[in-house]
């Protein structure tokens, strides 16, 4: 079971990434979804669209879902059986802090622009601010490639995330693929957890970018960390 943010705090969105195996069924069976229901001392979590598969892995090794709304505490993760009934089988517990200051009103404004390593070409990270409350968007802008499913149009995106200080600005880290393709037909997008992202804000011009992506198709190939100091463009 791997967690992002790996030291999540109370109220914030934890995505959990669990191998299919753990959860698998005689059969073999494994599932392809997993969601959570948060209750005031436990996270229940809840396979789902069980398929067959004749080898001993599938083609994903892994599913994710989101916990929302999580207490501070030591919280298990008890399984949900197929007969709705919860078990005695656990996925684990996770440490939920709880929150890192009395106050996570912003510290800064005029977040919204194009920020950039000066000393790194060819990415960056597109900021909007809202103007209604205190959350921002992050679009994480760079050349990559991956193999399929994952090999058509793609972003990876910071949405809904919390202040969990004056001056960090973090949450999980979501990509989408599998939309519309350049003249195609139009279609919404596949979206999936793929790891976290997080903020620090120095001044309103310059801040610390550390990103931790996940690939649950190819994790030992296309699972990576990434941190850089960014400035925001002036033009």
């Amino acid at each position: 079971m791997i967690v992002f943010p790996h030291d999540p705090r109370a109220g914030e969105d934890i995505a959990i990434f669990v191998t299919q195996t753990t959860l698998r069924l005689p059969g073999p069976r494994f599932p392809g979804t997993l969601s959570f229901v948060t209750e005031p001392t436990r996270i229940i979590a809840t396979p789902g669209s069980y398929t067959y598969s004749q080898s001993s892995f599938p083609v994903t090794s892994w599913v994710v879902g989101i916990a929302r709304n999580v207490p501070a505490g030591l919280v298990p993760i008890p399984i949900r059986s197929e007969d709705g009934t919860v078990s005695s089988l656990f996925l684990g517990q996770i440490e939920v802090l709880p929150p890192e200051g009395a106050s996570t009103t912003p510290q800064f404004h005029g977040l919204t622009g194009n920020w950039f390593n000066p000393q790194e070409g060819g990415w960056g990270v597109n900021l909007i601010e809202s103007d209604t409350g205190p959350q921002l968007l992050a679009l994480w802008l760079d050349y990559m490639v991956s193999p399929a499913p994952l090999s058509g149009p793609s972003w990876r995106v910071l949405s809904g995330g919390r202040w969990i200080s004056p001056t960090t600005f973090r949450g999980v880290l979501y990509r989408t693929y599998d939309g519309t393709t350049v003249g195609g037909t139009s279609r919404a997008a596949t979206v999936i957890p793929y790891g976290y992202m997080s903020l620090t804000f120095k001044s309103a011009d310059e801040m610390e970018f550390v990103a931790e992506q996940f690939d649950p198709f190819y994790p030992t190939t296309h699972s990576f960390a990434k941190r850089a100091t960014l400035r925001k463009q002036v033009f």
